[in-house]
């Protein structure tokens, strides 16, 4: 693990969300574990509840390096919670989707703690955003995903009731949620235009190349201070076209429109579940979505 200026080794943290530990194996656990404690030399929270995690970060100033043991979910809640300030985050992807893990080229806990022992750091970008919710004013960071439409639609069902499934989680509830898509009418603007309206059933904007284990956006760069959104109308059968030509890296079909940028601005007719990094926010009118001046430093 890194040291400080006076050569001493800096305090690690490794929360683990409790739902993704149960679901591995009891030799996978127990070894998971182990390698925490004897590479990493982390203190160790499992965790439940967001509530656990912010009374820990009011008590964990000492700690430099924090492990998000979990999927997208678990690390957008550390973030958010502990802050992005003076630093280092690591990721051991124990989750359904783990997207950042893909884009870092992580394969699995053991390759996560090997990647994180041997402490080399980059600074990634980061997504901001800006919505209101029960008539209060929300800022969020997000790695990887924000949705509209479809996407937080899934990102719902599968908190509720599929994350048991595993790998399998969103590839399944993605089938059973397409035969049902409404469609969403909003005004939205591009970098500071002029809002225009449009109709959606599915709007997405990305940090990352990937979204769970699928590769969406194949030109996003986590290091190029640029977002990249798409916004479409589909069916149940173009949804299905769509997704083949996603899984098989062949994009023969993706309709609608993509753009690369710095900033959207969104105002929804009427309000609608968003999705960031999975977790779902309910009854959101507006919201916009920024490319972040502040850098996240992570292990890779």
């Amino acid at each position: 693990m890194p040291k400080n200026s006076s050569g001493r080794t800096e305090k690690t943290l490794a929360v683990i969300n409790s739902s993704c530990l149960d679901r591995l194996k009891r030799p996978d656990r127990h070894q998971l574990l182990e390698m925490i404690r004897r590479l990493l030399h982390a203190e160790i929270l499992i965790t439940t509840r967001e509530e656990d995690l912010c009374r820990v970060a009011k008590e964990s100033v000492e700690f430099k390096n924090i492990i998000s043991c979990g999927g997208d979910g678990t690390f957008f809640n550390i973030i958010n919670t502990f802050g992005t300030e003076g630093r280092v985050f690591g990721i051991i992807p124990l989750g359904t989707g783990n997207s950042l893990a893909h884009d870092l080229g992580i394969k699995d806990f053991r390759d996560a703690i090997y990647k994180i022992s041997r402490a080399r750091m980059r600074d990634i970008d980061l997504m901001e955003a800006h919505f209101r919710q029960d008539s209060k004013n929300v800022r969020r960071f997000a790695i990887s995903t924000a949705s509209v439409g479809f996407f937080a639609q899934v990102a719902r069902a599968a908190n509720l009731h599929y994350k048991k499934l595993g790998r399998l989680c969103y590839p399944v509830v993605t089938l059973l949620n397409s035969f049902n898509r409404p469609r969403h009418l909003c005004r939205i603007s591009f970098e500071g235009s002029e809002y225009r309206s449009i109709e959606f059933t599915n709007l997405l904007v990305n940090n990352t190349v990937h979204i769970g284990h699928m590769r969406v956006f194949k030109n996003a760069d986590i290091q190029d201070s640029r977002l990249n959104a798409w916004f479409c109308r589909m069916g149940f059968i173009e949804q299905l076209i769509w997704d083949l030509a996603v899984i098989t890296g062949t994009y023969f079909y993706y309709p609608g429109e993509k753009r690369v940028l710095k900033r959207m601005d969104i105002s929804l007719d009427n309000p609608a579940p968003i999705s960031l990094d999975g977790e779902v926010f309910d009854a959101v009118k507006e919201m916009s979505l920024v490319m972040s001046d502040k850098k996240l430093n992570v292990f890779y």
